[in-house]
């Protein structure tokens, strides 16, 4: 796939997923040095532009410690050429512990900061050392961390290894007899606390397994938050007060999270096989010696790819500790397909080999037998696989609760009356600690907004404190024997071309039986609005009724926010923004008492955040989205809501505007937003929207405008979400102006502009969306 670094400011606010692997910050910045590696001063070797369709740079003659050292950049690496820079500092001590011991000087080589889009291949000189092991570490210069970089080959004289990015790269060794005399290390990874709460059944976006996206992400919380929060709690039954550690399908954001991970990190492997299979394909003893150095030197847990050489599936599970002797070892591992069990790799020093792993695809293959003997056993770099920026940017996805969008459909669950003179209940799908009246007590689930094609399967569940949860696999009709319920809705359905059925989301519904109920129920409502709430009932509402109504709204005059009348029906107006509670008490005239007392909640909202987006694609290419130079834009949009720094919207009646500046590495970005809303709140009637930024002292430059007129607008999460996606000609429809624009300098200082040159209107994979959301 190719990636560039003019979708920077767009990907970061966009409601989809977006690859941003080619934007990488990784190359060290000034001024932020931990002291963990002292060195002498740095010393230029050689520069060198290698062309897009790639080439070789090779220091030689030069009487420097790199003599020998090669940069192989395969065609298709890069899409331009790329000025690369090889310089050296000898080490003059260091604090990274007996097991570090640095045989190079630290090799700084730096190119633009780009990660690759297919691995290149750095050789680094050594001098032989018999009985010890060498292996090239990144050094990371603000956190004083390393991590290790797994041998394509290792020579007499050079290591030679694949990478996606260069920053400070240092060669250590360490002493074979050493590591058996220390009889073994472990990082402190539990896979029962800081390995997911779920099984790797997979999930309908990805069917065939989620196994490195939770490896990926275990790894990435391990390193980042364990010792906040543990992962397996943190994502165990995410929407409820309590736990249900039999039942995985209700852990929504970590399976989210997950298969976000795993989605994008196959963009890694897709692009990068040849060098995949080289790192497998090298021998068995550098490959076990990589592991368990890697681990004792970084005391971080280690991805491991793991392959059946006689079969096409792979699959990746994290190493956390190991045991040594003379004559053999074993690595514990923690294997997606088995949670909260510890899986043991073993290695036999004597001959050089592993022992096959066993394992499968996924858990499901792993209930049918279907296994597989992995006899290629490899450590992967976690920096590798995801950039920080990529996986910061999933993280961030989970904390504001759309880790969802994009890759799983979004859809509405209503509650279907079985008899025919009610309608049907729509039930709240973002917040389970809302009650959802229904005044009927047969009703069916009914689920809308997913692509018929995909042949939905509901699954139901209810819970009984002290009984615990009861499975009706398919869902069936809901007979409400008990007045209050909770009942959870799982939605799984086959992918095509698949055998079994795969999750695609899950939901906890509090539900309670009401004769009487009101109209609009848990609404959003806009502020000098006004709307009309009904007084709704099953037959059970007196003859002679009054009906009471407290709008809690202790802003409007007493007697406009506590009304009483005999009809059926109200109409109220909020005039400050907030969440109330109405309340609505039903009156027998007959017998002067309270017959029924039920709630509901307003939202009058004056929308702090918005997200405007324009889509040409998920994670695959192509877009219909295109550039001058032919290559794909994967979306463009324009937000306050996903920069921390941007302040909400400012409301002026109608009209509402956004005005802020933000940095994003490398760059500073300005943005500007200006609308209006019809006075219903049911449409924009116009809006405006630019993002301008600027890097590198002015080498690098970023502009996209849009213009929308009378774009419609309806209730997603009521009280928290309204909006609306179009897509096609209904979207270009609304688009009264569109521009974007990139311009850079090549190393010779010649300007270049990338343009927007065409959007395909024609193709429902074009979508235009407008979100606004209450925080």
């Amino acid at each position: 796939m190719k990636k560039y670094c003019y979708f920077f400011a767009g990907i970061w606010i966009s409601l989809g997923l977006i690859i941003i692997s080619s934007c990488s910050k990784d190359e060290n910045e000034p001024n932020t040095d931990s002291g963990k590696i002292k060195t002498e001063s740095s010393v230029l070797v050689i520069k060198k532009s290698i062309p897009a369709n790639g080439g070789e740079l090779s220091i030689s003659g030069t009487q420097t410690p790199l003599e020998g050292l090669r940069i192989i950049v395969p065609d298709g690496a890069y899409l331009e050429a790329k000025d690369f820079s090889v310089s050296y500092s000898k080490i003059s001590s260091h604090s990274l512990g007996q097991y570090f011991n640095p045989v190079s000087p630290l090799i700084e080589i730096t190119n633009g900061g780009k990660y690759s889009d297919k691995m290149m291949k750095l050789q680094i000189p050594v001098t032989p050392n018999a009985g010890f092991y060498r292996m090239a570490y990144y050094y990371d210069k603000k956190s004083g961390l390393l991590e290790g970089i797994p041998a394509v080959s290792i020579g007499d004289h050079f290591i030679e290894i694949a990478v996606r990015h260069f920053s400070l790269i240092v060669v250590t060794e360490v002493q074979k007899d050493l590591l058996i005399q220390g009889g073994g290390f472990h990082t402190l990874f539990a896979p029962q606390v800081n390995g997911w709460s779920f099984r790797n059944f997979g999930t309908y976006p990805a069917p065939d397994g989620i196994c490195a996206g939770m490896s990926i992400g275990a790894a990435y919380y391990f390193k980042n938050f364990n010792s906040s929060v543990n992962l397996f709690s943190f994502f165990e039954n995410d929407k409820l007060w309590f736990r249900t550690t039999d039942f995985w399908e209700d852990d929504v954001k970590g399976l989210q999270f997950a298969t976000a991970i795993h989605r994008v990190q196959e963009i890694f492997w897709s692009s990068n096989n040849q060098s995949i299979t080289e790192m497998l394909d090298a021998p068995q003893d550098d490959r076990f010696w990589n592991l368990i150095y890697s681990m004792l030197v970084n005391n971080q847990p280690q991805l491991i790819y793991v392959k059946d050489s006689r079969k096409d599936t792979a699959h990746m599970i994290i190493g956390f500790s190991y045991e040594i002797n003379a004559s053999n070892a074993k690595i514990h591992v923690y294997d997606p397909n088995y949670p909260g069990l510890e899986n043991v790799i073993e290695y036999d020093l004597i001959n050089k080999t592993f022992k096959p792993y066993t394992s499968a695809a996924n858990a499901k293959a792993i209930e049918d037998g279907d296994l597989f003997q992995c006899d290629k056993i490899a450590l992967v770099p976690l920096s590798s696989v995801m950039t920080d920026d990529e996986m910061n940017f999933l993280w961030q996805k989970v904390q504001n609760n759309t880790i969802g969008d994009g890759i799983f459909p979004p859809y509405k669950v209503y509650a279907v009356p079985k008899d025919p003179s009610f309608t049907k209940v729509e039930l709240n799908i973002s917040d389970n600690s809302i009650v959802n009246y229904i005044p009927f007590d047969e009703f069916d689930f009914e689920v809308t907004g997913i692509d018929p094609s995909y042949n939905l399967k509901l699954e139901m569940t209810s819970f009984l404190p002290g009984f615990g949860q009861e499975r009706i696999n398919p869902a069936t009709t809901v007979k409400m024997t008990n007045k209050d319920t909770l009942m959870g809705l799982y939605l799984k359905a086959i992918p095509p071309g698949g055998k079994y059925e795969k999750w695609i989301g899950f939901d906890w519904f509090k539900i309670q039986l009401s004769d009487i109920w009101i109209e609009p129920a848990d609404t959003s409502v806009g502020l000098n609005v006004e709307v009309k709430f009904v007084a709704r009932n099953n037959g059970s509402a007196p003859k002679r009724a009054r009906f009471d109504w407290d709008f809690g709204d202790p802003a409007s005059p007493s007697s406009e926010n506590k009304v009483s009348t005999t009809d059926t029906f109200i109409i109220h107006k909020y005039k400050n923004p907030g969440t109330f509670e109405i309340t609505l008490s039903v009156i027998d005239l007959d017998n002067q008492k309270e017959v029924a007392k039920v709630t509901t909640k307003a939202t009058a909202t004056i929308w702090p955040k918005i997200a405007i987006t324009l889509k040409g694609m998920d994670t695959n290419p192509p877009s219909t989205i295109k550039a001058s130079d032919g290559s794909d834009i994967p979306s463009i949009a324009w937000s306050n809501k996903y920069t921390g720094t941007a302040p909400a919207l400012s409301w002026n009646k109608n009209t509402f505007d956004a005005d802020f500046q933000f940095n994003l590495f490398p760059a500073t970005y300005t943005c500007t937003i200006h609308g209006t809303l019809s006075d219903d709140g049911k449409k924009i009637t116009s809006l405006s929207a630019i993002y301008t930024g600027i890097a590198y002292g002015g080498d690098w430059t970023y502009q996209a405008a849009i213009v929308l007129q009378n774009f419609p607008l309806e209730d997603y999460l009521p009280g928290q979400i309204i909006g609306k996606t179009l897509t096609g000609r209904d979207a270009q429809s609304k688009v009264a102006q569109l521009s974007w624009k990139q311009t850079s300098k090549d190393s010779q200082g010649i300007p270049h502009e990338i343009t927007l040159k065409s959007v395909d209107w024609n193709s429902n994979q074009t979508e235009l969306s407008v979100f606004f959301y209450d925080r």
